[in-house]
C-alpha cells in the first residue's frame, strides 16, 4: 500500500536482494522480511503486487514466482532525475507494476476501488528510488562534535562555533526534522531558528537564522551521510561539506570534498561525531511482531563434547531500523525471542536491564555433570520486528515520551539439542 509517512517510517524501506540464479533480476524484501509478490484480492480478477511471500521463489514458472526486472529510466517520466527513476516487471506474469486503478473495477465509485496497491499492468510505472545506503537517519536531538574536541553551540549572531565542553550545554542542542527524499533541515534549540548556509563566496558559514517556510529552500537544506564512526553535513545549495573553519565556526568553502567521497579523501574538518543529547532512556510495551514478520535463517547442525560441561551460547541485539541512536544509557523491559523446535519462535522470560542499541549482548548457558557428554544441535539466527514506546529525559529536564514501530531483534541460539551420556569409571 501507498504510505506518505516519509523515510522515518519502516514501512516505505525496501531490501533489494540479487537472483542466485538470473543475472539482472531481484527479488524485493519488505521491512517485515516478506518479499513482493503478485496476489489476486478477494473478489478480483487482477493481480496486485503484496508483500506476503515467506521466502524468495527463483522458478519463472511458479505463480509464486518474487523475481522482478528492474529497468532504469533514462528518460520521460522523470528526465530531470533518471538514475533514480525504475520500473518492476514480474518474469512470471510478464506485466509491470503500476500505480492504475484496479482494471476490473473501473466502473466502481471510487470509495470502493482499492487503488493503494500496486497492481500489475501492460504500461510501466516508474518508481523514485532513494537509495537509503547512501544517507543516514538521525534521531529527534542531536549535538555535533568537531575535530578540535569541542561540540558545536549556538555563538554570537547565530553563527555557529565548536566552543562548548558538554553535550549538555543547551546551545549545543539541535533538533533534526526529516524531509521524505533523506534530506533534514536542522533548528538550534538555543533560539529556535533554523540552520541555513549565508551568501557570499569563498568560506560562507552555517547559521541559526532562518525561519522555516513552506517551501525548503536548498540552503537550509543538507544531506547527511554515515562514514564510519563520523558523520557529514552537505548543504544542498552549493553541494559542499560543512566543516571547522580556522575560527572554529561551522562552515562550506569551494572545493571541500562531497559526501560521496571515500572516507580517506574527507578533510578531518568535516568529520563530525554524533551525540543524542539525552541524560536518560526507557524503553518499554514491547510488542513483537511475531504472526507474520519474524525470519529465521543460518541455521545449522553442529556438535559438542564435554568431558565436565557443555555450554550453549546465545548473542540478542535490540536495534532500530530507522534512525541513528548514540552513546544515550538506556534501559528496556523485554521479553526475549528463542527459536524453538520446529522453527518457531518462542518468547522466554522478561527481563529489565540497561543495554545499548546495536551492541550484541551475548550469554552462555553451561550444564555442569559427572559424565561425559555429546551433543548434536541446531543453531540459527532470527530476526523479529517489533514497536515499543521511549521515555527520553533531555538534559534540560524535558520529558519526551514517543512510540516507534522501527525495532528489530536479532538473535542467535541452539535448539533441537539431543543428549548421548557415558557414565565415566570412578
Amino acid at each position: 500500500m501507498l504510505d506518505d509517512g516519509g523515510l522515518m517510517r519502516p514501512h516505505v524501506r525496501f531490501y533489494i536482494e540479487l537472483s542466485r540464479e538470473y543475472q539482472g533480476l531481484v527479488h524485493v524484501r519488505c521491512y517485515n522480511n516478506k518479499y513482493w509478490v503478485p496476489e489476486q484480492p478477494a473478489g478480483g480478477i487482477s493481480f496486485a503486487v503484496m508483500g506476503v511471500a515467506d521466502k524468495p521463489e527463483e522458478d519463472p514458472s511458479k505463480p509464486s514466482c518474487t523475481l522482478f526486472e528492474p529497468t532504469f529510466n533514462a528518460s520521460g517520466d522523470h528526465p530531470s532525475d533518471p538514475l533514480r527513476s525504475v520500473s518492476f516487471f514480474h518474469v512470471q506474469l510478464k506485466q509491470y507494476a503500476t500505480f492504475t486503478t484496479q482494471p476490473d473495477m473501473e466502473g466502481e465509485p471510487k470509495e470502493r476501488r482499492p487503488r493503494d496497491f500496486f497492481w500489475l499492468g501492460s504500461e510501466p510505472s516508474f518508481f523514485i528510488l532513494i537509495d537509503l545506503s547512501q544517507l543516514a537517519v538521525l534521531p529527534r536531538y542531536v549535538a555535533f562534535k568537531g575535530n578540535n574536541g569541542k561540540y558545536l553551540r549556538l555563538g554570537d549572531n547565530d553563527y555557529l562555533e565548536f566552543t562548548a565542553s558538554q553535550v549538555s550545554d543547551p546551545r549545543a542542542i539541535n533538533t533534526v526534522v526529516s524531509n521524505n527524499d533523506g534530506t533534514v533541515t536542522l533548528k538550534s534549540r538555543g533560539n529556535g531558528r533554523y540552520w541555513a548556509l549565508e551568501r557570499g563566496i569563498g568560506v560562507r558559514c552555517i547559521r541559526a537564522d532562518a525561519a522555516r517556510v513552506g517551501t525548503l529552500e536548498p540552503e537550509k537544506v543538507f544531506k547527511v551521510a554515515k562514514v564510519g564512526n563520523y558523520f557529514t553535513l552537505e548543504n544542498i545549495q552549493n553541494n559542499q561539506l560543512c566543516k571547522s573553519t580556522a575560527d572554529d565556526r561551522l562552515g562550506t568553502e569551494a572545493g571541500s570534498s562531497s559526501s560521496s567521497s571515500s572516507s580517506g579523501s574527507i578533510a578531518e574538518e568535516a568529520k563530525l561525531l554524533l551525540e543524542e543529547p539525552v541524560l536518560s532512556r526507557e524503553i518499554y510495551n514491547v510488542v513483537y511482531n511475531e504472526t507474520d514478520s519474524p525470519r529465521i535463517y543460518g541455521g545449522t547442525d553442529f556438535s559438542m563434547v564435554s568431558a565436565s560441561a557443555l555450554t550453549q551460547k546465545e548473542t540478542r541485539t535490540w536495534d532500530t531500523t530507522v534512525s541513528h541512536k548514540a552513546g544515550v544509557s538506556t534501559t528496556i523491559e523485554v521479553g526475549i525471542p528463542k527459536i524453538g523446535a520446529g522453527l518457531t519462535i518462542e518468547f522466554d522470560y522478561e527481563f529489565s536491564k540497561s543495554f545499548s542499541w546495536g551492541n550484541r549482548r551475548g550469554e552462555a548457558e553451561g550444564t555442569e555433570c559427572g559424565v561425559t557428554v555429546s551433543a548434536v544441535a541446531r543453531q540459527a539466527k532470527c530476526d523479529v520486528p517489533f514497536s515499543y514506546t521511549q521515555k527520553d529525559v533531555l538534559y534540560d529536564g524535558t520529558v519526551e515520551t514517543t512510540y516507534h514501530d522501527d525495532g528489530m531483534f536479532t538473535g542467535m541460539n541452539s535448539f533441537d539439542v539431543q543428549y548421548v551420556t557415558r557414565e565415566e569409571d570412578l
